[in-house]
This record gives structure tokens, sequence and C-alpha cells, in this order.
């Protein structure tokens, strides 16, 4: 029987299992090229004309890592987003794009290419950007950006790595809590 959107109970949605996510490569390809397009856009994502581009290419990573859009590929797509250099793209992004949005989409492309995945989380943690960028995001980020920047840490919290590799940035996320910046008390 069908099942409508929503119908599902709280105990359904703990119960549910995430597919596994390796048996097609149908998506790497638009994966590589979105990334591809990322890294060349470079300098010029600083040019507020170019954030349309970024966000579509960086939707483009989104719906290759997720499970929902992707279920039968989307952790080949993580594993080789970290292969083509899709993690330093991501947070070069956040750096350097001139729009809230598209920093709020690197972000979730960042969790997502994370989630579930200890070897992409482990490397994508040992990054000497990411702890830098992730401050930058909850001094100076809008609302919806600084939330993104939580579901991240949060991502990496529950991730199967060396915890003493996130440890820094959940201090920073922990910080952030603390200070309530940007929230009503």
């Amino acid at each position: 029987s069908k099942r409508h959107r929503g119908s599902a109970s709280v105990a359904d949605s703990c119960a549910m299992v995430l597919p596994e996510g390796t048996d097609s490569d149908r998506e790497l390809d638009t994966l590589r090229l979105a990334v591809k397009n990322l890294q060349d856009l470079g300098e010029k994502l600083r040019d507020k004309l170019q954030a349309p581009r970024a966000k579509s290419f960086i939707q483009d990573i989104v719906r290759s890592l997720d499970p929902e859009t992707n279920p039968a590929g989307y952790r080949i797509c993580q594993d080789e987003s970290l292969r083509v250099g899709g993690a330093s793209t991501l947070i070069e992004t956040v750096g350097k794009v001139n729009s809230d949005l598209v920093r709020s989409l690197a972000l979730e492309a960042l969790a997502r290419m994370m989630f579930g995945n200890a070897k992409v989380a482990e490397a994508v943690l040992q990054s000497y950007e990411l702890l830098p960028m992730m401050r930058m995001v909850f001094s100076n980020g809008s609302t919806p950006e600084q939330l993104t920047a939580l579901q991240l840490a949060q991502v990496m919290a529950a991730s199967e790595v060396e915890q003493s590799h996130a440890f820094a940035l959940l201090q920073e996320a922990k910080g952030f809590l603390q200070d309530n910046k940007g929230f009503a008390p």
C-alpha cells in the first residue's frame, strides 16, 4: 500500500534505515561536472552575478548526495565528492561567495557529503580550512547559514570519527549556542 508523505508515525521514522547507496553510479558525472564547474568559478565567486551559477552547481551536488533523490548511489557520490576535491571547493565557496543562500547550500552539501560516511567525515574534519570557515559563519553569517552550520556540526558529532578531530568544531558550535547570537531568548 502507498503511504502519503507525512503520514508516517514518529516510531516509523525512527525505524527507517538509509538505503545502501552503493548500487548505482548514475549521478557521478553530474557530481563531477558540478564540482569542476564550481572549482572553475574560483575567484569569480566574489562577483554577485556568479551566485546563480554557483547555486545551480551546488544544487546538483546536493541532489547527488541526497539519499531521497539518489538512493541507489548517494554513498558512491559521497566518496567521489571527496576524491574530486568537493569538500575544499565547498569550504572555499562559503568563504568567497556573496550570497547567504549559496553559502547555506554549500554548508548543506558538506553535511550531506559526510552524513553516515566516516571516511569522508574524517577527511573533511582534517581540512585546515574547515574551522576558520565555521568560525566565520558562526560569528558573521546570517541566521539560516548559522542554522545550517549547526546541522553540519551535528553531523560531525554523530559521525564515527575520532572525536578529537571534531572537538574544536563542536566548541565553536557550543560557543555560538551559549552566546545565543541571532536568536531571540
